[in-house]
């Protein structure tokens, strides 16, 4: 998925930034049909960068590795990330976060895929979140 969200006016992407305890999850949802994301996990301002691939109805789907059990979502770390942005997440001050993301995730199975191959996405956009309480 190479796309630009500023280019492409038509391109559908949600984004925001959530706390739980210690941890900042940003989220870059793009995908009408099944998630597809990306996850920037904020532990002690630190980022740890996924590419996140969920169905909607809950099925059971992709795995990390052939011999992994399938499941209803992976979390997928990149093989290569160059990520810039305008601000660490602070859920005090709550100011919008601007950002770029350029990656190429790592590889992952899909059981739709009827060849089996191992696959990857490259994701290449901005972004811009704000944010959002789940209480």
């Amino acid at each position: 998925m190479l796309t630009d969200s500023l280019v492409e006016p038509d391109f559908k992407m949600l984004s925001w930034y959530h706390s739980y305890k210690d941890t900042i999850d940003l989220v870059a949802y793009v995908g009408e049909f099944e998630t597809q994301a990306l996850l920037l996990r904020f532990i002690h301002r630190t980022p740890h960068v996924y590419y996140i691939r969920a169905p909607h109805e809950d099925q059971r789907y992709f795995r990390l590795k052939k011999t992994d059990t399938f499941t209803d979502h992976i979390e997928v770390p990149p093989v290569r990330y160059k990520l810039a942005l305008s601000v660490i997440p602070d859920t005090i001050q709550k100011q919008l976060v601007f950002g770029t993301i350029d990656m190429m995730s790592g590889g992952y199975y899909d059981q739709r895929d009827t060849s089996r191959q191992e696959r990857s996405v490259r994701l290449k956009f901005y972004f811009r979140s704000k944010y959002r309480s789940f209480n």
